[in-house]
């Protein structure tokens, strides 16, 4: 179907959604920030970030586009490692948390 003079069917669509999910990343971490009043960055961020990032990369598979292949195959390596070390950085806090609240055999927290 013609929209406008562009061709808009279900692969556009798809395309729009990777599209939008890339994009609503900055909002979200605008957001994030200004509720902390400091700038951050959400894990949130992270994976929309390789979410959209993976749907284009297969919209643009499906349209052969070099180009576009190329400028998001790499992304998913930064992205997932960023996910990776704030889940391993989250974990952390939590055994750091544990071992400090741990009772003594008194039953004071250590």
């Amino acid at each position: 179907m013609l929209i406008g003079g562009f061709q808009f069917g279900g692969w556009e669509v798809f395309g729009l959604l990777g599209n939008m999910a890339f994009g609503s990343r900055f909002f979200l971490q605008w957001i994030a920030s200004e509720r902390a009043k400091q700038s951050i960055i959400p894990i949130y961020f992270w994976y929309l970030s390789l979410f959209g990032s993976f749907i284009l990369l297969i919209y643009f598979i499906h349209l052969k586009s070099l180009i576009g292949i190329l400028a998001y195959l790499p992304n998913v390596i930064p992205y997932t490692r960023n996910i990776i070390l704030v889940k391993r950085t989250e974990k952390s806090k939590v055994i750091d948390n544990e071992v400090t609240t741990t009772p003594d055999s008194n039953g004071e927290p250590t």
